[in-house]
C-alpha cells in the first residue's frame, strides 16, 4: 500500500504556522523569564530570616502548586476583571505562567541558596557587603549554577501547560460566557478533586497515626529496665 504526501496545506498556511510558533516562542521566553525572579524572590524571603516573609512565600507556593494550572488561568482571565483589572489572552497566558512557574522555582532556588556554605556569607559580611549584596553577587550565582539542571527539568516539566492558554481564546468562553455544560463539568471536577483530597487526607492521618505508636512502641522497647533492688532479685527471692 503506497502513500502520497500532501504537504501543500503546509506551505499554504505557512505565515500562520510561523506566527503560532512565535507566538509560543514569545509567550514560553517571557512566562520563564519573569517565573524565575518570581522563584528568585520568593526564595531570598524564604531564607531571610524573616517568619513573616517566609510565611508568606510558603502560602504562595503551597496554593499555587495545590491548584490546577488551569483554574489559577482562569482566575487570572476571567477573576481579575472583576476587579478592575482587564488583560488580554496574550497577558493572562503569560501572567498565569509566571506565577505557575514561579512557585515551582522557588523552592528550587532557594535548596540552591541553601547549598551555599555559611562560610561565603560570613565572609561577604566581613568586607562589608550588606545581606541584599551578599545574596545577589555571592550567594545567587553559584546557587543558580547549581540548580542549573533542576530548574531545566523544570521547564520541562511545565511544557504541557503551555496549551492551555488556548482555552480563553474559545469563542465559547469570552463571547458568550460558560454553558450550563461547562458550569456542570467544572463542578463535577471541583467535586471529584473535594473527595479526591478528603480521601488523601484521610489515608495519610491514618497512616501517620500508625507511625507515631509504631515509634513509640520501639521507643517504649529500647528503654532499658531499672535493676531489682538489692535484696529483690527473683533468683534470691526463689532461694
Amino acid at each position: 500500500m503506497g502513500y502520497t504526501f500532501d504537504f501543500s496545506v503546509i506551505w499554504e498556511n505557512l505565515g500562520v504556522l510561523l506566527a503560532g510558533a512565535w507566538l509560543t516562542i514569545k509567550i514560553s521566553l517571557l512566562s520563564l523569564a519573569f517565573g524565575l525572579v518570581i522563584g528568585i524572590i520568593g526564595a531570598l524571603f524564604r531564607t531571610a530570616g524573616n517568619r513573616f516573609l517566609d510565611w508568606i512565600a510558603l502560602a504562595y507556593v503551597e496554593v499555587i502548586r495545590n491548584t490546577p494550572y488551569l483554574i489559577q488561568l482562569f482566575f487570572i482571565f476571567f477573576g481579575l476583571p472583576n476587579l478592575g483589572i482587564k488583560l488580554t489572552a496574550e497577558q493572562a497566558a503569560i501572567l498565569s505562567l509566571a506565577v505557575n512557574f514561579g512557585a515551582y522555582s522557588t523552592e528550587i532556588v532557594r535548596a540552591g541558596v541553601e547549598s551555599i556554605p555559611k562560610g561565603q556569607v560570613e565572609a561577604g559580611l566581613a568586607i562589608g557587603f550588606k545581606n541584599l549584596a551578599v545574596f545577589r553577587y555571592i550567594v545567587l550565582p553559584p546557587a543558580l549554577a547549581n540548580i542549573y539542571t533542576a530548574l531545566v527539568g523544570q521547564v520541562i516539566l511545565a511544557v504541557p501547560n503551555y496549551r492551555m492558554p488556548r482555552r480563553v481564546k474559545a469563542p465559547k468562553f469570552y463571547l458568550w460566557g460558560l454553558s450550563s455544560r461547562d458550569l456542570a463539568m467544572l463542578a463535577s471536577r471541583l467535586e471529584a478533586g473535594r473527595q479526591l483530597y478528603n480521601a488523601t487526607l484521610s489515608e495519610a492521618l491514618k497512616r501517620l497515626s500508625v507511625m507515631k505508636k509504631s515509634i513509640l512502641y520501639a521507643e517504649a522497647k529500647a528503654v532499658p529496665k531499672s535493676p531489682s533492688p538489692q535484696g529483690e532479685h527473683p533468683a534470691l527471692e526463689e532461694s
